[in-house]
């Protein structure tokens, strides 16, 4: 075999790729914006329904959360309806911006996770996986299990970007870990395979604090069940 005929590794190869993946963000991103926009056309068939009918109308009359069964990470979608309310904004801003709120917050956990974590891999799952939930939750928007898997995701982010964080990225890490235990149950079930995916897989690199995690989401969940509403919703 000739010298000529043995193909050499490309340099130019790993540029492609980052362009590729720089490609299909951008695509991605345009497909939120389109969401948000579509979610502010749409906000009667979105918001005027079922439980999400109730709790916006439990935030503008009570003027706090609709925090139902402790489902405390829904603050990310209450938060901005809470504060129009307060600011005495018409009814009609107050659900628009109800509406809006769940195409937003994905929006910007994509832009953080791509330009602030610098994490494109992942930004890429995050706006595939919204993406493909939105067949059955576009009108179903109150779903607690998206959020928290979305939480899931920003952790996996915040992790890959710092392994041995400091002191104040550990703290958002435990933040990350009560938000989704608290969004949902089954979120619980696939933030710990996460867990115990990366532990098989950067166990060179992680430390106690990683594994701190493993404690933490078994205190939230005593923590959480011990003071439930009796019932067997969750």
């Amino acid at each position: 075999m000739s010298m000529e005929s043995v193909q050499k590794p490309s340099s130019e190869e790993p540029v492609n790729k980052d362009k590729t993946i720089a490609f299909a963000l951008w695509t991605g991103l345009f497909f939120l914006a389109a969401l948000v926009i579509l979610s502010l056309l749409f906000w009667q068939e979105r918001v005027l329904y079922g439980d999400a009918a109730y709790q916006v109308f439990y935030v503008i009359n009570q003027e706090a959360l609709a925090i139902q069964v402790q489902r405390f990470g829904a603050i990310i979608v209450q938060g901005i309806p809470l504060v129009l309310v307060k600011w005495h904004a018409s009814l009609n801003t107050i659900l628009q911006a109800y509406s809006i709120g769940f195409t937003i917050y994905p929006l910007i956990f994509v832009l953080i996770t791509w330009k602030l974590l610098k994490q494109p891999h992942l930004a890429l799952l995050m706006v595939l996986f919204f993406g493909f939930t939105q067949i059955h939750t576009f009108f179903w928007i109150q779903s607690e299990l998206i959020q928290g898997c979305m939480y899931s995701l920003l952790f996996v982010a915040v992790f890959l970007a710092a392994p041995k964080p400091k002191w104040w990225l550990f703290l958002l890490w435990q933040l990350l870990v009560v938000l989704t235990i608290y969004a949902h149950p089954l979120a619980v079930v696939i933030f710990t395979f996460l867990l115990v995916w990366y532990t098989i897989e950067y166990r060179k690199e992680i430390d106690w604090r990683f594994y701190s995690l493993f404690a933490s989401i078994l205190l939230t969940l005593i923590i959480k069940y011990k003071n439930a509403e009796d019932g067997g919703y969750n």
